[in-house]
């Protein structure tokens, strides 16, 4: 039994209210066996989930955190998995139950929202139809759309879920979700393929609705921003085993496990150091345990000889598990050695220069009717030889557009791009997997490159291992297919595979997005590292501002199709002006979100014939911003060391030193 608070009787006296667990894992373990080979997944787990909490569940890939979250539902394949322990939902244990009693159970009792949306819905089926699937009452369906907060909500039961944006997609699972009244929901990544923006209005509407409905969430996510966001208490799991779960404001401020610091260290935060790579795991001469000592003793730097010969044991104080022999130290306190990376002085002249660049796509509706999508409205950019910028926005504001046209995939509708590409371009994609032929070995790639770009035959094999040395990876490695590594290998592979033959350009697509905070950070530093020693120009796209900052000397913001505003990057942290801007910043996790937008319209993709592209989202536009573009105007306070570093803000909020004119329009 669990005190959860305190209520006033009709006499006043405060009495202890006292409710049993929502979910209560003792001991759990669970085995997969795969080609003969026993796999242990989770060992050991203990945790608990109190009515109406939020539990974050936090760790890299691999660490068991989705193998929890499928064993509670009791999704696992029995015949291939060994479990030991209890999983008790309400005090029924769910591993005692037989196929009929679990379909009860998840009907009646559980609700999941997954990472994918689309792959959750049928795609032949409208919205309203699945939401019957769950719900006979069709009122009932529709109010629960209003609750998630889906404008037109009646509209929307007749749409299929490739008409709707990721962010309403997954408005609708959650929807789906909470139709039965379930005690849990589990949401298993729920926001990574999601813009921040769009995360941010997520994240906020679970925690309205865990307080509207009175529902406990069992909340994974690799990262910890996300899980502080939103989470009661937070649980961080590595390799199948709990190693920390405390409050957030406990974890977040003062971690007491070398992992979850390691995690913390790893996390890419707005007020990060531009002059400090970031920390990356920490490797050392000790070897994992098999089944004897602390899973985390062969990353760790504070690891001891007991750490290899003896599990530790929960360590900590009331409210907070910690399992490390060193107790409950504050791993915060402990300073990092920072590596530092030099500044790269741009030259003069320009590597890429754009001017009034647009393109517009068309989609047939119909057999006579077609819908045009303004991608680009006329951008002008100046990036010299030697910079780096990083282009920020949301899906659909044209940054991966504007590095296809450079890349010369898309061709332009009007305006020009001129290139001084000496060394070549080459693109470095979101999807590191799917541009790596599958085939062919890591060693074979890499040689292709090679051969392709004219590299001397007799200095491939060497240039090959100083490659994959300058990358970190080993020689085991080259001779392995994409489909044997881990996602941050494969990145890795395909940054050797763009450097091979240094170009003069580097186009990077969200190239950490999709990875683990841990990888992305090596991924990040290793980049940063690699434009430094090469002096390449580099344009890196990301929907995260944190991440422009560190990578980019400059940072380009855009909003469907224009420039909102551009500058030196710490000018733009420091000194951001554009509500969009703003907005962007706020919704980084970690931020608590103090800034909000219109949760609808900011996917809008149509073209607005007058008047600022924001007005719709702005919380401060006034009367004119609907009626005419704003132009770029120059706000720097510092006279800047060339002119394409002045700092531009499309608004008419911003008080302007000197109206540059409607350049890009």
């Amino acid at each position: 039994m669990t005190k959860i608070g305190r209520q006033s009787t009709e006499s006043g006296i405060v009495s202890e209210v006292v409710s049993p667990l929502v979910l209560d894992v003792r001991d759990f373990s669970l085995t997969f066996t795969r080609n003969q080979k026993e796999i242990a997944a989770l060992k050991q787990v203990n945790l608990c989930i109190k009515p109406n909490e939020i539990l974050g569940l936090v760790g890299e890939s691999g660490s068991g955190k989705s193998a929890l979250g499928m064993a509670i539902l009791g999704l696992h394949d029995m015949s291939k998995t060994a479990t030991v322990g209890q999983i008790l939902l309400n005090d029924t244990n769910v591993l005692k139950l037989n196929p009929k009693e679990l379909k009860k159970l998840r009907k009646e009792s559980l609700g999941i929202v997954f990472q994918d949306p689309m792959s959750s819905l049928n795609p032949s089926m409208k919205i309203g139809a699945q939401l019957l699937e769950v719900s006979k009452n069709a009122d009932e369906a529709l109010a629960m759309l209003d609750a998630v907060r889906i404008p037109n909500a009646r509209d929307r039961m007749q749409a299929f879920p490739h008409e709707l944006s990721g962010g309403l997609r997954q408005r609708v699972m959650i929807a789906m979700a909470l139709l039965k009244n379930p005690k849990l929901i589990i949401a298993d990544e729920p926001t990574t393929a999601l813009d921040v923006t769009i995360q941010a209005q997520i994240l906020r509407l679970i925690k309205e609705l865990q307080i509207e409905f009175h529902t406990s969430w069992l909340f994974i996510t690799h990262d910890l921003g996300v899980a502080y966001e939103i989470a009661d208490r937070i649980a961080v799991l590595y390799l199948g085993q709990v190693m920390e779960v405390a409050d957030s404001n406990q974890i977040i401020h003062h971690p007491s496990h070398p992992y979850t610091a390691t995690l913390l260290n790893s996390r890419i935060t707005i007020d990060a150091d531009t002059t400090v790579a970031i920390p990356t795991m920490v490797e050392t001469t000790r070897s994992a345990p098999q089944n004897i000592g602390c899973t985390f003793v062969g990353r760790c730097a504070y690891a001891q000889e007991i750490c290899e010969s003896k599990r530790p044991l929960d360590e900590g104080t009331e409210g907070h598990s910690v399992y490390c022999h060193l107790g409950s130290t504050d791993f915060m306190q402990i300073a990092n050695s920072p590596e530092k990376i030099e500044q790269i002085t741009p030259e003069y002249g320009a590597a890429i220069l754009i001017e009034n660049a647009r393109k517009v796509f068309t989609k047939r509706i119909g057999l006579f009717k077609k819908s045009e999508m303004h991608a680009l409205n006329g951008i002008n950019l100046e990036i010299s030889p030697g910079e780096s910028i990083a282009i920020v926005g949301e899906s659909g504001c044209g940054k991966s557009t504007l590095l296809r046209l450079i890349a010369g995939s898309y061709q332009l509708d009007s305006g020009s791009i001129q290139l001084n590409v000496r060394g070549g371009i080459q693109m470095i994609h979101q999807d590191a997997g799917s541009s790596l032929t599958p085939w062919l070995s890591v060693e074979t790639i890499l040689k292709e490159r090679l051969i392709t770009s004219g590299y001397p035959k007799h200095g491939i094999p060497k240039r090959i291992l100083d490659l994959a040395q300058s990358i970190g990876l080993s020689k085991e490695i080259l001779k392995a297919k994409p489909a044997q590594l881990s996602g941050g290998q494969k990145q890795r592979v395909a940054i050797a595979r763009a450097i091979a033959k240094p170009p003069s350009i580097l186009l990077c697509d969200e190239p950490t997005s999709a990875l683990d905070v841990s990888i992305a950070a090596q991924v990040i530093n290793l980049l940063r590292k690699l434009h430094s020693e090469l002096k390449m120009t580099m344009l890196f796209v990301t929907h995260d501002l944190a991440v422009a900052r560190l990578i980019g000397d400059r940072i380009c913001v855009l909003h469907k199709g224009r420039i909102v505003e551009i500058g030196l990057s710490e000018e733009i942290v420091s000194n951001l002006r554009h509500p969009y801007t703003q907005l962007l910043i706020s919704s980084i996790p970690g931020s608590r979100m103090s800034i909000h937008q219109n949760d609808f319209n900011s996917t809008d993709s149509k073209e607005l014939r007058s008047g600022c592209s924001y007005v719709t989202n702005c919380p401060m536009a006034v009367d004119l911003c609907s009626k005419e573009m704003p132009q770029l105007v120059k706000i720097s306070s510092q006279k800047p060391q060339r002119r394409n570093q002045v700092h531009l803000v499309r608004c008419h909020l911003v008080s302007a030193s000197n109206s540059l004119g409607d350049a890009d329009d």
